[in-house]
């Protein structure tokens, strides 16, 4: 476990009677957290926080924005304004850029033993995006079973935003997630040409590899065609204020962590491409499958797809999203 001796690297704990979190400014990230009593991390990270800058390409536990997954080719337009981002997932944007949210150094707002404020000014043109943006990234344990990550923006232009977070979970705390069960609230998943962009269609999980209606065996999954899971599920977003139920992870042996959101999508990526490399929570080795990912986000590509739900955030508008993660 991260100690105290770290705080010269700004990591701040956050504790209950039932969780210990650790979070810092650097990607506004989750570093860690632990069911107390049960000393073992839910999520991968490294050991040095120094390390998060190094493997930022990983972005484990980070914030991401200005948005989230991929847009084509790195072209979209924005009330006709033509805009071109940095396609550093060739030969597409993705998460933001190589210089997005989660590499930027938040302020720290307010705090408490519970909850913690990073803030975020992101200039106008930022990346290839126009308007200036406020950011703000609420982490926050509440009922002492749920941490509760808040997103609030305004923009002083018409622009896009899709932030989400992303860390990698493993609920045992070592090895991989094979053995992990995973159910999905969503009918419906985001089909993708291979290079993770959406192809457009909104095609039903039943009788695919991609259901996950029903609780399922990460294992069985790995064994359909295709297993190469990295791919956004269609939520019914239920309401923009309360988060609705979107997934469950469980594992032997270990806590059960649900995710609820206000979000309209959850991205399900197995872990396949993590790389090996050692520096680890507790000194672990990571490689292939050794977490895995349940993003809440808006669909990738929405700017180019008028049946997908809109990204745009306009000056009169506010931004919020809210994801929780409940581990009993």
């Amino acid at each position: 476990m991260i100690g105290n001796n770290m705080n010269a690297f700004g990591l701040i704990s956050l504790d209950s009677e039932h969780l210990h979190v650790v979070v810092m400014p650097f990607g506004a990230t989750l570093v860690d957290m632990r069911v107390k009593g049960r000393d073992a991390p839910l999520i991968l990270g490294w050991n040095n926080p120094k390390d998060y800058a190094v493997h930022s390409g990983v972005f484990a536990g980070a914030v991401v924005g200005r948005y989230a997954n991929r847009i084509a080719l790195g072209k979209t337009q924005v009330d006709g304004r033509d805009l071109t981002l940095e396609t550093n997932s060739a030969p597409h944007h993705s998460h933001g850029g190589s210089n997005g949210f989660s590499s930027q150094s938040w302020r720290v707002g307010n705090k408490s033993a519970s909850s913690v404020e990073f803030l975020l000014q992101s200039p106008d043109g930022a990346g290839g995006y126009p308007g200036e943006l406020n950011v703000r990234a609420t982490y926050e344990i509440v009922d002492e079973y749920i941490l509760r990550l808040t997103f609030t923006a305004t923009t002083s232009k018409t622009t896009l935003l899709n932030m989400c977070h992303h860390p990698y979970f493993n609920l045992k705390g070592h090895g991989d997630t094979n053995d992990h069960i995973l159910e999905i609230a969503a009918e419906h998943y985001l089909p993708h040409d291979g290079s993770v962009l959406p192809t457009g269609e909104i095609s039903p999980v039943a009788s695919t590899p991609f259901d996950f209606m029903h609780p399922r065996q990460i294992a069985d999954a790995k064994q359909s065609t295709p297993y190469l899971y990295n791919h956004t599920y269609a939520l019914a977003r239920k309401s923009r204020e309360t988060p609705h139920f979107a997934a469950r992870l469980s594992a032997p042996d270990s806590p059960t962590m649900e995710v609820w959101t206000t979000q309209t999508g959850l991205h399900f990526y197995n872990g396949y491409k993590i790389p090996t490399v050692g520096g680890g929570l507790d000194g672990q080795s990571y490689g292939p499958y050794s977490g895995l990912c349940l993003e809440a986000q808006n669909w990738p590509d929405a700017p180019n797809n008028v049946s997908f739900p809109s990204a745009k955030l306009t000056p009169d508008m506010s931004y919020k999203e809210i994801t929780e993660y409940k581990l009993y």
